[in-house]
């Protein structure tokens, strides 16, 4: 009887090994194929008498989740409705490529800072009004939409594309840039 228990167990915990390597194989393979899509986005050029735009297309991404605080250099895209509590910030000296995808609304309560040093790109994958969008409903003082807290270096901004509704309600404030608090002697 013994013998036969051991052996019914033996079986039983094969067949559960065996399908927990199947289904892990099967994730595996999903979240491969996941950030192996590529996603286009426009980029524009101009060289001083025309502009130009370009499709292009990126595989090396992080998906934007609205838990981010600081993004390091690489490529981010922004799908569906995405909120930041507080502002995001580009790390120094990084060059951070932002995708806006259609449809897509990335809402950051104080703005996108991009400190001296550091580059913050933004495409969107299209024109008109499904493109993405960029809202900053800041009522904070002493911050940019997109841009450097008062007096602060303001990085490199470049928006290629998206639909960008940046408020600045609070005092010394400015929708995109750098607010500049000079007093005069």
């Amino acid at each position: 009887m013994i013998l036969r228990l051991n052996e019914r167990m033996r079986k039983l915990f094969t067949i559960v090994l065996t399908l927990c390597i199947v289904v892990s194989m099967l994730l595996a393979s999903s979240l491969i194929a996941f950030a192996a899509d590529a996603v286009s986005y426009i980029e524009y050029s101009w060289d001083g008498s025309a502009l130009s735009s370009q499709t292009k297309t990126v595989t090396n991404y992080t998906v934007c989740t609205g838990s981010e605080t600081s993004l390091d250099a690489g490529w981010y895209v922004v799908s569906g409705s995405v909120t930041v509590s507080g502002s995001l910030r580009v790390d120094y000296n990084a060059t951070v490529n932002m995708i806006l995808m259609d449809g897509a609304v990335l809402t950051t309560e104080s703005g996108i800072q991009v400190p001296s040093d550091s580059t913050i790109n933004i495409y969107a994958q299209s024109n008109g009004s499904n493109m993405g969008k960029i809202v900053v409903p800041s009522n904070s003082s002493y911050v940019s939409g997109i841009g450097a807290r008062e007096n602060a270096l303001c990085g490199n901004i470049n928006i290629h594309g998206g639909d960008l509704s940046l408020y600045s309600g609070g005092n010394y404030t400015s929708g995109l840039g750098v607010y500049l608090n000079s007093t005069e002697n």
